[in-house]
Formats: C-alpha cells, structure tokens, sequence
C-alpha cells in the first residue's frame, strides 16, 4: 500500500495511490480526508491513481485505472462542482436517531448495471448525517447499519422503504437540507407456522 499523490480539493485532502482502505474505511485507491475521518472519494478507482491537479474547479486524476466508480474512465478522470446534501436518519416509527451506520449518495448506471457510489458519511450520534461531494446528477440516498454493530433496523431508501426501485430519486442543482430518512426498524416475528417437505 502507498500514497503517490495528494492535493486539497473542495477543502478536503485527497490521497491517491495504490491501496484498498484509509484509516481502516474501505477507498479503494482514492480517498478523502476532511480532518477528522477518512472516506472513500467517488466510489474508488480499479487501478492505482498517481496524479493529481486541479482545473477549473474540478479534480482531475490520472494513473493506471480504467474505471473509477465502475464507470469506464481510461487512464483519466475528472470530478467536477459537488454539492452538499444533509439531513436526518430517524427511526419511521418513533423519530428517535437511528445511529451506528452510515448514508450513501448513489446511482445505478443502467447500462452497464454498475452501482456508483459517490459519497458516504458516517451517521452521527444525533441522527445527523452531511454528504458534501453530491455531483449534479440523479442520485439516491440509502442508509446502512454497521456490520460490526447489532442495529434494530435494515438498510432504507430515501425517503423510507426498503425497496430501492420505491425510492425517490434526488437530482440535485444546489446543496440540499431536509433530506431526512426514515430508518425501518428491524422485526423479529413468532408465528405458529410451518413447513413440510423433504430434501432430495
């Protein structure tokens, strides 16, 4: 594992190399640093990345990869102005916080069927969540409870169900508040059923 490279962009440090995790968070090969955590930085690159510069207010990258976020990108790739989306993860049934887990801004490209996560941040201990890297694009928002912790609710979609395809796409043009989620509690059920059969 190495870092080959590091530049501020959109007053974060970027750090690009040759790696799978930063900090012990998951970025494959590219990732930020906002003084306090590290993240993954537009869904990672499949290769190493070696260069960077900014452009006109944009990011750009080079190195050895050829996709960046599962979107194909040969060699070359550019992030541009990124807005902030931030809200709340509150349980759907009581308001309380929903917390131990995280929110992700992302897209499915359905052409080639890849899912492209652009953002994600921890969930604060209050509920609150801020996704400051949102590019100008149809987007999603999920939450997702922490494998190493045991949550009482399952991964949700904005604004609260559990089917993505029920979800409300955000296409956002500005930085964007409110965009609350209502976390669906887990339901651990008892009944008096059962089934019949044999294995073959």
């Amino acid at each position: 594992n190495r870092v080959m490279e590091l530049t501020v962009f959109n007053n974060e440090l970027s750090a690009g190399g040759i790696f799978d995790t930063a900090g012990g968070v998951i970025a494959h090969n590219i990732a930020k640093w906002n003084g306090t955590n590290w993240s993954p930085f537009g869904g990672g690159a499949n290769s190493g990345v070696y260069a960077f510069t900014v452009y006109n207010n944009a990011l750009i990258a080079g190195g050895n990869f050829t996709t960046v976020g599962g979107v194909s990108a040969n060699y070359i790739a550019k992030w541009g102005q990124a807005f902030t989306i931030s809200g709340l993860v509150r349980y759907s049934d009581n308001s309380q916080p929903a917390t131990n887990g995280y929110v992700k801004a992302f897209k499915l490209e359905r052409s080639s069927g890849a899912i492209i996560t652009y953002d994600s941040a921890q969930i604060q201990p209050d509920g609150s969540y801020t996704l400051p890297h949102v590019p100008q694009d149809s987007v999603d928002i999920g939450v997702y409870p922490n494998s190493t912790t045991q949550n009482d609710w399952v991964i949700t979609y904005y604004p609260s169900t559990t089917q993505w395809q029920r979800a409300t796409t955000i296409y956002p043009t500005g930085n964007l508040t409110n965009i609350n989620v209502g976390a669906i509690r887990k339901v651990n059920s008892t009944n008096g059923n059962s089934v019949n059969g044999k294995v073959m």
